[in-house]
């Protein structure tokens, strides 16, 4: 009942990420960074990255600098050089709730660390896929492989060699999820280069 009180004091939040008041988006903006610091539920922590995100195309060039400048401290850099479990999930759920978030990615951090980072999540997230993949969660594999996609659609050479090589067999999945199937069939065919040129590949691909 407590949490569901709190959800919708979010949602009362959220409604003002667009206030004409540039005093009330600066304060859902600091709202939001405390819940999202201090509160240990994961969904009201979720909630908390989700309103500051909102925030990334504000019309005020100080909000949008301060929320660019925050997310850069506090969820990028600390995907860039490891992986930290949490916040990933949390990047995950966020980007596959809404596509164009991946796009605003590039408004935060620059390329290089950018394909640092994706490479390294995707090189997680695909040990991940195959443990799914033999425990039948349809869920989780669906969260990820949408997830792999949707960083494909706006970003190229972000998957290693030895990644794709393994993700390859995920193209005989016998499964009726159409949205799956796609989803592979896509991130495969965005990497049409690397197959081509690599022998192993290749080999893995007609095998």
């Amino acid at each position: 009942q407590d949490l569901n009180y709190i959800e919708s004091f979010i949602n009362e939040i959220e409604f003002n990420v667009t206030n004409d008041s540039l005093n009330i988006r600066n304060l859902v903006l600091s709202i939001n960074k405390m819940i999202f610091e201090e509160s240990k539920n994961e969904r009201l922590k979720f909630y908390g990255l989700k309103g500051i995100f909102k925030l990334v195309d504000d019309e005020n060039d100080v909000i949008k600098d301060n929320v660019k400048a925050y997310l850069q401290k506090n969820v990028f850099e600390i995907l860039v050089d490891d992986v930290d479990e949490d916040m990933l999930k949390m990047l995950i759920k966020l980007t596959n709730e809404d596509e164009t978030t991946v796009g605003k990615f590039t408004e935060i951090v620059n390329k290089k660390d950018l394909v640092k980072m994706f490479k390294n999540i995707n090189h997680e997230l695909v040990y991940e896929i195959i443990v799914q993949n033999q425990g039948n969660d349809i869920v989780g594999l669906n969260n990820n492989i949408s997830f792999i996609n949707n960083l494909l659609q706006h970003h190229t050479n972000i998957i290693n060699k030895q990644d794709l090589v393994i993700f390859l067999p995920l193209l005989n999945l016998n499964n009726s999820d159409l949205k799956l199937r796609l989803n592979i069939f896509k991130i495969v065919a965005a990497n049409l280069d690397m197959i081509k040129t690599d022998v192993k590949i290749k080999n893995e691909v007609k095998s």
